[in-house]
């Protein structure tokens, strides 16, 4: 569910800048454990391209929750 207070500002994919793992909060499910993330490694995106660009930057591969990117989870 999208979450509109800060650090999520309504955007829709949260990257998990402990793990690199990206969440998509559209589709968010019990499993994702969000408010379990600590704050300062919450990094949030309007779209997925915008995660690809910033991962690019970082030199990380996209790797999506199991639970709510599924088609992108690499393991």
């Amino acid at each position: 569910m999208r979450r509109y207070g800060a650090p999520y500002y309504g955007k829709r994919f949260l990257l998990n800048t402990n793990t690199y793992e990206v969440h998509d909060l559209d589709n968010e499910k019990d499993n994702c454990r969000i408010n379990e993330i600590r704050l300062e490694h919450i990094e949030m995106f309007d779209t997925l391209l915008d995660v690809k660009v910033r991962l690019a930057f970082l030199r990380k591969k996209l790797n999506g929750c199991y639970y709510c990117l599924t088609r992108f989870d690499i393991g």
